[in-house]
């Protein structure tokens, strides 16, 4: 899982305690949106997300989740818009 900014190649910039800078390869991955939600209840609005994409099957799509590959991300949970994660995929073999 990982939460973070663009930044471009090579920056050498100030980096806030514990972080890092990675670089990423060019990858797929299916995006999914919470519903909007009350600023209280932003913990349960992350784990009902969550719990949906887990329960998403891709492969009639013809795709295989690809975590080994690639981490989650979330954009900053935003309760006029509902929370945002991704999640990696690929192509599955013979599709």
């Amino acid at each position: 899982y990982v939460m973070g900014v663009e930044l471009p190649l090579g920056w050498e910039g100030a980096m806030i305690e514990g972080g890092e800078v990675i670089e990423l390869p060019s990858s797929h991955c299916l995006v999914f949106q919470g519903q909007r939600y009350d600023d209280a209840k932003m913990g349960e609005a992350i784990g009902a997300l969550r719990a949906s994409m887990m329960a998403f099957d891709p492969a009639p799509l013809g795709l295989e989740w690809a975590e080994d590959e690639m981490p989650t991300w979330q954009m900053a949970p935003l309760a006029e818009r509902g929370v945002i994660e991704g999640r990696p995929v690929r192509r599955k073999q013979g599709h």
